[in-house]
């Protein structure tokens, strides 16, 4: 982490600036200031703006490609600390742990996390292991919403699009001044470490203010975590112990008032900078000869995000957008034996990337909408170990070699195409150059169909056809895992060839404004290529190791149906309020096409169900999710189950005046957990969580 220092601590500064304003700023909670109107109401949103199906602005119901989108209120209404959380209720969607790592990762439509692109205000985001990007590791003070695309969508975001896109889009509020502080904590009651009561703490803060045509924004995530064990009388610590903190600067500086008569008519730049650290420990136990070893593991990660651009749109009413990004991410593990008074084991990974892109959206005649543009990434990896062996003779490994990188250019297009009142066209296509793997063309087609609708309710039907494509990433390439010492090493392999997928879906909804919305959605993926470990049988003999290698092996199908309801029940008797309610299920058939056995990890049935009423219409509200999985095969050789299981959480938040809540929750009410003497439960870690908080929100309105 010293490459990052400097920059490191005058970032790690900022909580710390924003929480003094806030305090010390004479324009909170005023009577005479207008403060957010912290409503109750419930209310269906279905006229938000998405801009990730299309790469163009769309109201999410007339979009012809279908998105799912979590709004600000929804993030605040359940408590969302970090991306995972927020997500974790969107049917269809998988969380699973990241292996060897204390983060979690997103599966779509049963296509596994490296194939899933997590995007940050359609920018990517760093893979933490160099082949998933880790959800809780993203913040929500600065989340404005969440949009999610499910199925191939290469045509448009380019490789790791196969399975789908979840794009988080940032705050752009323009008012004079807004703020956000809120604090919370909570412990797992009997297996928080030494029973404390708030072994679990977090804060969040966003700031944000306009002077003349600037505005810029200050924004963090602080968490602080004593962990959680399942067991207080042994030494393995599940739930790791440590603090993260995710912060964020960013301006923006509006040159329209300045501008002469001209071509250009609007025009903005903009510039962010964003710093995350994460400092954990955990502890757990090898039996070894029959004989127990405690170890500790410890975990530093750090990230350094900046990105700019600018925006102009012209006197044909078309627009240009311009951006850059650089990222710098860190992660470096130590893995000790307790009784040893040194560090046994070390690895360091840093993964640097950098994009430039440009997009040109121009309306032709009164039908076509062309969006053109392109993009240059450019990606490094490197990663070596420094170890004992057995001799006690330290020994440093290059697991990925110094300057494994590899680099793109991209072409994209699209038209939206209204080819009549009802038909809406979208076919589009990517055309990408890599640095190894040469050319690829990933097109793509959406149709948006409008049924006949009595009264406000409307119907439509949706069809979506994409080609998906995704390089071998670096370290599947070029990695070298070396486990000599536990008889096994791990692979990687630069001859792979990339994997590539067909994606069709097809739906139909019904919606009523502010009563209810019904989604029927068929998918069916295709895909071919998939990278694998596999074991290398001449290599193991050779070396009396256990040698797997990362290779192109097989073709995997994943279909279902997914079935979503969202909706209001109006005005209940007993408690005098409206109930909203979400009701989703997913049935998936993942099927490996060359062992004919089902794909690991990925449940047959899901549901998930919310409930949110605000009683009496007064200052409470409750909500109460719930999910289940069915049972699900853990490994390849479909050998090993792990159980069905359901969790329920109970969230509640109490206005006490506009602006002030409070807020507490149960998270995993059941105490549903693994069993953590087996390795194939994929039942949740945690058990029973309880917390409590406060919140503080405000907006000065502007004046005339």
């Amino acid at each position: 982490m010293t490459s990052n220092a400097k920059a490191a601590y005058a970032l790690r500064t900022l909580p710390l600036v924003a929480m003094a304003l806030a305090i010390s700023s004479n324009t909170i909670a005023t009577p005479s200031q207008a403060t957010t109107p912290d409503t109750n109401a419930m209310v269906l949103q279905m006229d938000e703006v998405v801009v990730t199906g299309t790469r163009t602005d769309k109201v999410i119901i007339d979009s012809p490609v279908k998105i799912e989108l979590i709004g600000k209120e929804e993030i605040e209404q359940k408590h969302a600390q970090n991306l995972k959380q927020a997500v974790e209720d969107l049917p269809g969607l998988m969380l699973r742990k990241i292996h060897g790592k204390n983060g979690y990762e997103a599966w779509l439509q049963g296509v596994s996390a490296n194939r899933v692109l997590v995007l940050i205000d359609g920018e990517p985001v760093a893979k933490s292991t160099g082949s998933t990007t880790d959800l809780s590791q993203i913040g929500t003070a600065n989340i404005d919403h969440i949009e999610v695309v499910k199925g191939a969508t290469s045509a448009l975001y380019g490789s790791a699009a196969i399975g789908g896109v979840i794009n988080v889009i940032t705050q752009t509020e323009k008012s004079p001044f807004s703020y956000l502080l809120s604090a919370d904590a909570g412990g797992f009651g009997d297996q928080s470490p030494e029973g404390q009561p708030l072994s679990d703490r977090n804060a969040a803060g966003r700031i944000s203010g306009q002077i003349g045509h600037w505005h810029s924004q200050l924004n963090f995530n602080l968490s602080d975590s004593e962990g959680w064990q399942s067991n207080r009388n042994s030494w393995s610590q599940e739930g790791p112990s440590g603090h993260r903190l995710d912060t964020g600067l960013g301006t923006s500086y509006n040159l329209t008032p300045n501008l002469p008569s001209g071509l250009i008519t609007q025009a903005q730049l903009m510039a962010n900078i964003a710093y995350f650290e994460d400092d954990s420990e955990s502890r757990y136990t090898i039996n070894t000869g029959g004989k127990g070893i405690d170890y500790i593991k410890r975990e530093e990660v750090s990230r350094i995000r900046v990105n700019a651009g600018s925006t102009m749109r012209f006197q044909d009413q078309s627009d240009l957008k311009i951006r850059y990004y650089h990222e710098s991410f860190e992660d470096q593990t130590w893995q000790d034996v307790a009784i040893t008074p040194q560090s046994d084991q070390s690895r360091a990974a840093e993964l640097t990337s950098q994009n430039v892109s440009m997009q040109y959206n121009r309306f032709y005649s009164d039908n076509h909408i062309f969006t053109l543009g392109g993009e240059w990434f450019e990606e490094t990896l490197e990663q070596h170990q420094t170890k004992i062996d057995e001799s006690g003779d330290i020994k440093h490994i290059v697991e990925i070699l110094p300057g494994s990188d590899r680099s793109n250019t991209v072409f994209f297009f699209q038209d939206d195409f209204f080819a009549s009142d009802s038909l809406e066209l979208l076919p589009g296509f990517r055309y990408q150059y890599d640095s190894d793997f040469g050319s690829y063309l990933a097109p793509k087609l959406s149709v948006r169909y409008a049924l006949a609708s009595e009264g406000q309710a409307q119907q439509h039907l949706r069809l979506g056809i994409g080609r998906g494509y995704r390089v071998p990433d670096l370290k599947e390439r070029y990695f070298v895992f070396d486990h000599s010492h536990l008889g096994y090493m791990v692979l990687g392999n630069p001859d792979l060839d990339p994997e590539s997928s067909n994606s069709i879906q097809l739906g139909w909804a019904l919606a009523w404004p502010n009563h209810y919305q019904l989604d029927i959605n068929l998918f069916h993926n295709s895909l071919k290529n998939l990278i694998e470990t596999t074991v290398d049988a001449t290599a193991s003999q050779r070396q009396g190791l256990l040698i797997n290698r990362y290779s192109n092996i097989s073709r995997a199908t994943t279909q279902g149906v997914e079935i979503s309801a969202i909706g209001l029940i109006k005005q209940i008797q007993l408690i005098k309020s409206d109930i909203k309610y979400t009701l989703g299920y997913t049935y998936l058939d993942a099927e490996d096409e060359k062992t004919g056995k089902t794909l690991p990890k990925r449940p047959e049935h899901l549901i998930k169900a919310s409930i949110d009423l605000n009683p009496y219409a007064g200052p409470l509200t409750l909500s109460v999710t719930g999910e289940w999985q069915s049972d699900a095969y853990y490994d390849q050789d479909n050998a090993l189950t792990s159980p069905a299981y359901s969790v329920f959480d109970i969230k509640a938040n109490y206005r006490m005046i506009d602006g002030i809540t409070l807020y507490a929750g149960i998270d995993n009410l059941s105490d549903t957990q693994k069993d953590v003497k087996k390795r194939h439960d994929l039942r949740p870690e945690a058990g029973r969580f309880i917390y409590a908080g406060i919140r503080f929100t405000g907006t000065q309105k502007a004046t005339d």
